[in-house]
């Protein structure tokens, strides 16, 4: 093989496997894999466990690609990025998309990949190389086998982003039109990249980006998430597959740079800036809320409400692009349905990369999936994701569309009632301990399943216990509610201590006698202070600065409004609302650090109206019959007892 920085051909079929205990992951068991690394040892599980079963399950992509090549791209700096190419059959030139982020980027296509060994999705790399792009990976300076230190939203993403798109347009095998695809990091890589503008960069497709880190995942609410540290795990689990594809292939640039990353990266996380929970200069630096107007290309964009890892925030970036060219997709589901918009997303690309007439630009800017399923759901596989769909569809021209705000009051009895009419004063007290993990995925992990009934152990024994949460039920509807868009839970709150935290939940209880799990929404109530310039009735944003803290005075009640977190739902008639208010608890990965138990209380009627206001919107007709039970991706479901 070539030395690392000269193009070399087709790879060799070389049998090479890492010494050590991370071999043979599939995009399927790259939870357990996750597992291995950290995450089972904190949960008192013997780290690295079980793995060897894990590597006989890996799924091998069926390759597409009639050549690649790979090299580095040196940005101006002097850095050093490593990129890999696979291009499709035929003479070309050849329009380009681009996958750029830290995971395993810069090696796609290489001998691990081959045998299965992957971190995002092989089989939407390879259905991109049969529709006839050059799909072009990049890894992220200090990241796999680049040079470089990485610093996580770096403006180094955007800078080196767009050099690297500027360098795929000017390739003899490229037609000079480049887009973007994929979701998580590298849909976040190119909200950092577009606004740069660079010359080539033609269309964008972000799917469950990260756009304000303080905000959307690190500490929504105000309440601590330690995403980052268990992101920080997945990054080290895919330069696995780095370091096995550059061995493979006789890069010994990319396999010194994979060693260096490893070490370098360690220290760098420890960094305090990267745990803070407060908005501070550092995380503003890197909020990307006010670049995204600068964006100019036609994107298309992907949210799913139960999203476990990044959540469905992102920022709510879609509303400030540019209307005429955003496309977006929102569903029920979890962070990798994106896999299951793939005819989309090539309709996208044909249209504004190859100038295909397909009618693509006359769709709907908005298009709101429901009851979106799959099998194995409602915590199913990558595979299972595929083939998700929905139900069925609503449309709309605008983001977000013409909503209705439909407000419910809560009473100290319990009820949940539509409209503000008179509710008699009164208090609901509790004692603010975690509620029911939800969606868990990181349990899943453990048993060595992509999620499975373990993710939802916690939801199914869980029901609210009088003392340790309040509880609010509307009467049975007498029509059906669709909501969409975040919703504001106004709650009127006093503590026994100077802070505490809350979490809203919100559920249709069904006819059958099952609850179904629709969306959640936190605040460390010190930090209820809102940007008035970012908050509406249906979203409040917390400033989240130091600053603006205000602590509580023992009993007296404060108005805190808590962001329930953007969904879509349609509450059937005959089925009832449900407001759950408890202590943070696992939601997907996010795992919460909360303050201590304390004693609260929502007060309720007169001066001291509790609220719950939602969207309602107007949506396509909803079946009549009920989803069957746990049939929903994201949304499992519970007997009411």
């Amino acid at each position: 093989m070539s030395r690392a920085g000269s193009d070399v051909g087709d790879i060799a079929g070389g049998q090479h496997r890492l010494g050590s205990a991370f071999t043979g992951t599939s995009t399927t068991s790259r939870r357990a894999f996750l597992a291995t690394v950290g995450i089972g040892a904190a949960l008192g599980v013997a780290a690295g466990a079980g793995v060897a079963g894990v590597g006989a399950a890996a799924a091998q992509p069926t390759r597409t690609f009639a050549s690649r090549r790979w090299g580095y791209i040196t940005v101006p700096d002097g850095t050093r990025l490593r990129y890999s190419v696979l291009l499709p059959t035929g003479k070309g030139p050849f329009p380009v998309l681009m996958q750029y982020h830290g995971y395993d980027a810069g090696t796609i296509g290489g001998a691990g990949y081959l045998r299965g060994d992957w971190w995002m999705s092989a089989d939407l790399d390879m259905a991109l190389v049969s529709a006839g792009y050059a799909v072009v990976g990049v890894s992220m300076r200090g990241t796999g086998s680049s040079g470089g230190v990485l610093e996580f939203f770096s403006d180094a993403w955007g800078t080196d982003g767009a050099y690297a798109v500027e360098w795929a347009a000017r390739q003899p095998w490229s037609s000079g039109a480049v887009g973007m695809y994929d979701w998580s990091w590298p849909g976040i890589s190119q909200l950092f990249v577009a606004p740069h503008r660079p010359r080539g960069l033609t269309a964008i497709a972000p799917g469950m980006p990260v756009v304000d880190p303080i905000r959307d995942v690190l500490a929504p609410g105000g309440v601590p998430n330690g995403f980052i540290g268990l992101w920080w795990l997945t990054i080290q689990s895919a330069w696995r597959f780095n370091l096995e594809n550059a061995q493979a292939d006789g890069d010994a640039e990319g396999v010194a740079n994979n060693q260096r990353n490893f070490l370098t990266g360690n220290q760098h996380i420890t960094s305090a800036e990267y745990y803070s929970r407060f908005r501070d200069e550092f995380w503003a630096a890197r909020d990307l809320t006010d670049r995204i107007a600068a964006i100019d290309v036609p994107v298309f964009s992907m949210t799913a409400w139960q999203d476990e890892e990044v959540g469905s925030r992102a920022g709510y970036f879609q509303e400030l692009l540019d209307p005429a060219r955003m496309w977006w997709l929102g569903t029920n589901g979890r962070h990798d349905t994106y896999v299951a918009a793939r005819s989309r997303l090539i309709d996208f690309f044909d249209h504004f990369l190859r100038g295909e007439r397909n009618g693509f630009d006359s769709r709907p800017h908005v298009e709101i999936w429901h009851e979106t399923t799959s099998p194995e759901a409602p915590m199913p596989s990558d595979e299972a994701l595929e083939s998700a769909h929905p139900r069925w569809r609503s449309t709309f021209d605008t983001i977000p569309p013409a909503a209705t705000v439909r407000r419910f009051v809560l009473s100290a009895d319990g009820r949940l009632s539509a409209g503000m009419g008179r509710v008699r004063s009164g208090r609901v007290d509790y004692r603010s301990v975690p509620g029911p993990a939800v969606n868990f995925g990181v349990v899943g992990a453990i048993t060595f399943e992509a999620g499975g009934p373990e993710a939802e152990a916690g939801w199914k024994a869980g029901q609210p216990i009088p003392g340790l949460s309040a509880s609010f039920i509307s009467a049975p509807l007498d029509s059906d509610l669709a909501v969409f868009g975040s919703a504001s839970a106004d709650l009127w709150i006093s503590s026994h201590a100077p802070d505490t935290d809350v979490q809203v939940t919100v559920t249709e209880v069904r006819p059958d006698g099952l609850e179904t799990y629709v969306q959640r929404g936190w605040l460390r109530v010190a930090q209820r202070m809102l940007d008035a310039d970012r908050s509406s009735q249906l979203r409040p944003v917390p400033t989240q600065r130091d600053a603006d803290q205000r602590f509580l005075r023992r009993d007296v009640p404060v108005l805190a409004r808590v962001e329930i977190r953007p969904f879509a739902h349609v509450f059937r008639a005959g089925s009832a609302l449900r407001v759950v208010i408890d202590g943070p608890s696992p939601t997907g990965d996010w795992l919460f650090s909360p303050l201590a138990p304390t004693d609260n209380a929502i007060w309720c009627g007169g001066a001291h109206a509790s609220s719950i206001a939602f969207g309602v919107v107007d949506f396509a007709p909803a079946p009549r019959t009920l989803p069957a039970p746990d049939s929903i991706i994201g949304q499992p479901s519970r007997s009411m007892r």
